[in-house]
């Protein structure tokens, strides 16, 4: 179950997405992650704690490169192809991400990353990948839009890989992809951001599989949707498999 998007030379504005049909096999796309091989699982990790939980990491884990009491610290020594382990906690930062990493939590382990100014995460790295954490943004400026609009995530010229995240965004979008960007949503929540799910322009791209999205009162659970090309200046699409356009793009 997969959705593929190409964007215009114009920008396209994801608010809801969903192909409404029965028969999954109508529309099939393949299930190719963007991360595949780029993180070395026998490579020691990089730990993040909040101060009282050093003791948690030292007594769990041998084979570790550090501790570092926020994930940004932690990116900051990282190299490409590093994983970065957090342990439970709200960590209230703003990350920028250069460098190929793959940041999840240590297993059963809660992990929210809640940052403000433009966005939470500013990803440019050719590969990074977010597993089970709940991303949000908090504040902003509500009369902002488009590429000067607040959001949570921003994907510019290289790879993102959200699995199993939840992301909102109080008063802006969850996600703005830039400069040929690409997206890649599994198992994923985009959910009740003050604007937009997902804003895409630059020809960036986005692979959706297995995941939920959700503005003010739409919904849908994504099937096997692929768009394939965007007409009437991003006022619509269609599944470029099964004709179908069961969405809007405002």
């Amino acid at each position: 179950m997969a959705i593929a998007l190409h964007a215009s030379a114009c920008a396209l504005v994801v608010v809801a997405i969903g192909c409404y049909q029965s028969d999954e096999k109508a529309c099939t796309a393949t299930d190719s992650s963007c991360c595949a091989g780029a993180f070395d699982p026998s490579r020691p990790c990089l730990y993040v704690c909040q101060r009282d939980r050093r003791g948690s990491v030292l007594s769990k884990v041998t084979h570790l490169r550090g501790i570092y009491r926020s994930i940004m610290q932690a990116i900051k020594q990282a190299v490409d192809g590093d994983t970065i382990q957090v342990l439970s906690g709200t960590y209230e930062e703003n990350l920028v991400i250069e460098t190929n990493v793959y940041i999840k939590p240590v297993p059963g382990e809660e992990v929210t990353i809640r940052g403000d100014n433009l966005a939470t995460i500013n990803s440019s790295a050719m590969t990074a990948k977010f597993e089970n954490i709940s991303i949000e943004h908090t504040g902003g400026d509500s009369s902002l839009k488009g590429k000067q609009g607040v959001r949570c995530i921003e994907v510019h010229e290289g790879d993102l890989e959200l699995n199993n995240c939840l992301v909102t965004c109080q008063v802006g979008s969850g996600v703005l992809l830039l400069d040929q960007a690409y997206l890649r949503v599994k198992k994923s929540r985009i959910n009740d951001n003050g604007r937009c799910g997902i804003i895409s322009f630059d020809e960036s791209r986005l692979d959706c599989d297995d995941s939920q999205f959700k503005v003010s009162t739409i919904s849908f659970e994504s099937m096997s949707l692929r768009i394939a090309w965007v007409d009437g200046e991003g006022q619509s699409a269609r599944c470029g498999r099964c004709g179908r356009s069961d969405f809007v793009c405002l």
